[in-house]
């Protein structure tokens, strides 16, 4: 199996689902002490922090799929956005 196969295939439970998106959060820089509060704010999140929009899903090529931020240079989060917003913010 390769690691997208193990990926997707750990992605199918919740709590892979879970481990999966936080490893990928820590891997881009984001430096928190609790990422459990972290993850469970971001699954309740239902609209960008920044412009208000319904977070769509990814790949439905809106450009509303819910990110994290954080900034890059001390890797603290900021805020919940859709992708458009967070691309613009950088």
């Amino acid at each position: 199996m390769n690691y997208g196969e193990y990926i997707r295939e750990k992605y199918k439970t919740p709590q892979g689902k879970k481990e999966v998106i936080i490893k990928r959060w820590k891997t881009r820089g984001l430096i928190e002490e609790d990422y459990d509060k972290i993850y469970e704010d971001y699954q309740n999140a239902t609209n960008c922090q920044e412009c208000d929009v319904v977070f769509g899903s990814f790949g439905d090529k809106t450009g509303t799929y819910k990110v994290m931020d954080h900034c890059h240079t001390t890797g603290k989060f900021r805020n919940y956005l859709c992708v458009g917003c967070n691309t613009r913010r950088g």
